[in-house]
């Protein structure tokens, strides 16, 4: 197990499908992320593929062994998408599958290609 290195941490797929949004609450979620924090997430998803919900940190070089960290800035999301009236009839579930597609649908708007 020591010669491993984790990349990043294998993303579960859930059975459950992303609710559909509006372009008005991806609007919400881009002003409060902030073009600095669309910026991190745009370079999660170039590196990761998508953006990731556990990044495995590598602590080889300091002879610390690798584990996964989970994205508190995804709880950071899903409790500010708790706040917003057209996010209320959500289930937790709907939280867990949606946030992810709501911040690639934001930086999609800022950094078009």
């Amino acid at each position: 197990m020591a010669d491993k290195v984790f990349i990043s941490a294998p993303v579960e797929v859930s059975p459950y499908s992303p609710v559909p949004f509006s372009d008005d609450l991806v609007e919400k979620v881009r002003a409060w992320i902030g073009r600095r924090g669309l910026r991190w997430f745009r370079l999660l998803r170039h590196r990761h593929g998508e953006i990731p919900l556990a990044i495995g940190l590598n602590y080889q070089r300091k002879g610390m062994p690798a584990h996964v960290i989970h994205l508190q800035e995804g709880m950071q999301i899903r409790n500010f998408l708790r706040r917003l009236p057209e996010c209320a009839e959500w289930s937790y579930e709907n939280f867990s599958d949606t946030w992810q597609a709501i911040v690639s649908a934001a930086i999609d708007k800022e950094f078009p290609k």
